[in-house]
């Protein structure tokens, strides 16, 4: 089975809906997309950016409430 491939691009500012009419008329639908590795280490994040270098860490919700 393959993976799936997971990308982010985005949209933002006073351009946004230009910039996306724009994105679905270009030939390299790929471009201006970054490869996101979600996974549970980090939450299966699906936005561009690292966490913190100690983020894995701090305490769990669970373990504050006990």
């Amino acid at each position: 089975m393959k993976e799936a491939v997971v990308k982010f691009r985005e949209f933002w500012g006073v351009d946004k809906r230009a910039a996306l009419i724009e994105s679905l008329d270009a030939h390299d639908f790929d471009a201006g997309y970054e490869v996101l590795n979600p996974k549970a280490s980090n939450k299966f994040l699906l936005r561009s950016g690292t966490a913190l270098a100690d983020y894995e860490g701090w305490p769990a919700l669970s373990d504050l409430v006990h």
